[in-house]
């Protein structure tokens, strides 16, 4: 069984977008180049290519590391051809440690990625409540499976929630979701959030 990459202690995400007619041939290159080239210069034990169903970005590569190498090989760039430098859209990188585990990831076809960004004063009563109130609720609730959290290496007031989920509907179509959704006096804590996206797991490494 491949491992997977969210139970790493260091993980890399990658965001991406290609256009329509980019689609095919780049993810084509990605799986057989860019990928497998970037596992090798990061070190990383594991890889994992999702696709998001609605929404943007629609393409996050997650790689699991024992930590974040030093150098320019920490922020990895592709060395597209040419044809693929005008369907890539959007492409950016982001290191992130595990913060707290809570039952440890699966093999789920299905993941929910939510990042939120707070003022740094703010940063650890924020990850108190989102790990120790938040994340529980959640999981009691009908659909989601498991989850991990990971904090930004580079920013001090950005964190990262990875759940499973059991399928596309049942997780955001129930009464205790949404009793549980919300930031519980939290929101004036935060400068944003990306989230409420579902994404299938493509292929893993």
């Amino acid at each position: 069984m491949v491992q997977n990459p969210f139970d790493s202690p260091v993980i890399l995400l990658t965001r991406l977008d290609l256009t329509p007619d980019g689609e095919e041939p780049g993810l084509a290159w990605l799986d057989a180049h860019f990928i497998p080239t970037t596992m090798r210069s990061l070190d990383a034990t594991s890889a994992m290519r999702l696709r998001c169903l609605e929404g943007e970005p629609d393409h996050v590569v997650v790689y699991g590391c024992g930590s974040k190498p030093l150098g320019a090989s920490a922020q990895p760039m592709p060395r597209t051809p040419d044809m693929l430098d005008r369907w890539m859209r959007n492409y950016d990188n982001r290191w992130h440690r595990a913060s707290s585990r809570s039952g440890g990831m699966g093999q789920s076809a299905l993941m929910n990625l939510i990042t939120t960004r707070v003022y740094p004063g703010a940063a650890r009563a924020f990850d108190d409540w989102y790990s120790g109130v938040h994340v529980p609720e959640i999981l009691a609730c009908p659909g989601w499976l498991n989850s991990r959290r990971f904090a930004g290496l580079d920013d001090d007031g950005t964190f990262l929630a990875a759940y499973e989920l059991s399928d596309p509907v049942t997780p955001f179509d129930s009464d205790p979701f949404r009793s549980a959704v919300g930031w519980d006096g939290q929101a004036e804590q935060l400068i944003g959030y990306h989230g409420f996206r579902i994404y299938e797991v493509v292929q893993a490494l």
